[in-house]
């Protein structure tokens, strides 16, 4: 099994859409994980928050947002004909 990528340093970026359980409950759960118990990152969200815990050498980091994450959010998306079809 190929070693996990040392992130030390390194920015990540990650695009993850978090919305409620099935059951309606607050989001919760692991988003990305990559490692293995001696070395690697993941990203989740425990109770409410996001967290990202890093592990290197088996000693594990993390670090978790001030804010709990909203259990519901809502985009709302207009559109507008423009061109020669508009005034129909």
């Amino acid at each position: 099994m190929p070693a996990a990528p040392d992130v030390t340093g390194k920015e990540i970026t990650i695009r993850a859409a978090v919305g409620a359980s099935r059951e309606g409950k607050g989001p919760s759960g692991t988003i990305l994980s990559q490692g293995d118990a001696n070395n690697g990152y993941t990203f989740a969200v425990r109770d409410g928050k996001l967290q990202m815990d890093v592990t290197q050498n088996g000693k594990t980091y993390s670090a978790v947002s001030t804010d709990n994450l909203p259990k519901r959010r809502t985009w709302k998306r207009s559109s507008r004909r423009t061109g020669p079809s508009a005034s129909k």
